[in-house]
């Protein structure tokens, strides 16, 4: 089963084409992020904008590894919950989330304080003290009024840390009920549907953003539960996934171009992000060669530390070098300029990962008695 055969790294089980894939929904809402930049300097490239805005269904996705990566890894440690079980994963998992978190919003701080001597801005209003108390506590998206502030990508991660604090006492329901196929099948059907009803609602209900990752996160769990099922010696089923990841992977690119922008449904492309990480999970370390490529997996690797730090390129930035000056320059100066932008989001992702969050991935790993993250 797969919680047996899967490689491991540094103690953890690992599949090299799920953290590829990691990076590139992290590169699609970076993307999406910086689209309007991209196209003031280059409108050319306007024929990609109905993918590229498309870029916060990446999130859910997310939410759909983590639920997956968490049940790989620690499912089978719950079958009962104790104390000291419950405190060593939820420090475990905070000292993976946390240090990256609080150092980025101590630099967005940091910019709000220099915001009328350097003439750098925040990109959001909202900085007010209670905003940034809810943030250093991580329940900011908990609230029923929530809206994006301070460094605002960390939402997810609030809305996460709320998945991590319910996952034991779930493992340890799961475990006590007898589980079928038929049970992981409702399950898993279940979760999809919820994660598309869920979005489908819209972000007026209250609650949505903490709500959103309730399904996505059990949809995840469910696949470790399906693909666990599966020998990993099926032939059929090994070439049914090799297939099936490209084609899943052009559906959901067609998805993007075909609905319009103003449809907050997308409805197909949940389910085609639930069976591509399905699909991947299963081939396990044979997946398609370019997701197992240093660069890409790699870029998996750095890919938490660049989602939490491009926000704070995009305050820098847009206070010392906005792009709409140079909208009629040459293509020379606009081709410098963007280079600037990619250099700014590189090195803060990189500074991050290297300063923060690799040292603190590698302390908590090593600190007794305590399970890897």
């Amino acid at each position: 089963m797969l919680h047996r055969d899967v490689g491991t790294k540094g103690g953890r089980p690992e599949i090299a084409s799920l953290t590829s894939l990691r990076g590139l929904l992290a590169c699609w809402v970076v993307a999406f992020h910086f689209w309007n930049d991209v196209l003031t300097l280059f409108p050319d490239l306007d024929f990609a904008s109905p993918f590229v805005r498309k870029g916060w269904v990446a999130v859910p996705a997310f939410f759909m590894l983590s639920g997956f990566v968490l049940t790989l890894n620690y499912y089978g440690r719950f079958a009962r919950l104790g104390r000291a079980s419950y405190r060593g994963f939820l420090r475990q998992r905070l000292g993976r989330i946390y240090p990256v978190h609080v150092v980025a919003l101590s630099v967005v701080l940091v910019l709000k304080a220099a915001d009328g001597a350097l003439g750098l801005r925040p990109t959001d209003e909202n900085t007010t003290l209670r905003d940034f108390i809810l943030n250093l506590l991580l329940v900011h998206a908990w609230v029923p009024d929530f809206r994006m502030s301070w460094n605002y990508p960390s939402w997810s991660i609030s809305s996460e840390w709320f998945a991590y604090l319910l996952f034991p006492p779930t493992a340890v329901l799961l475990h006590r009920i007898r589980r079928t196929l038929a049970f992981d099948l409702g399950l898993a059907t279940a979760a999809v549907i919820g994660s598309v009803l869920i979005l489908h609602t819209g972000k007026q209900r209250p609650f949505f953003e903490l709500l959103q990752v309730v399904p996505t996160f059990a949809a995840g769990m469910s696949i470790f539960f399906l693909v666990d099922r599966i020998p990993r010696e099926d032939r059929r089923i090994r070439r049914a996934c090799r297939i099936a990841v490209p084609l899943l992977a052009a559906a959901i690119v067609a998805a993007c171009f075909l609905l319009n922008e103003s449809d907050r449904h997308l409805i197909p492309i949940v389910p085609c992000f639930f069976l591509t990480i399905a699909a991947l999970a299963q081939l396990n370390c044979d997946g398609p060669r370019w997701l197992n490529l240093r660069p890409v997996a790699a870029l998996g690797e750095v890919s938490y530390s660049l989602y939490m730090t491009h926000a704070i390129a995009q305050m820098i930035l847009y206070g010392l070098l906005p792009v709409e000056p140079y909208a009629a320059s040459s293509l020379a100066v606009k081709l410098a300029i963007g280079t600037a932008y990619v250099a700014a989001i590189a090195i803060l992702c990189l500074g991050s990962y290297v300063l923060v969050e690799k040292p603190s991935r590698r302390y908590f790993r090593m600190r007794p008695g305590k399970t890897a993250s």
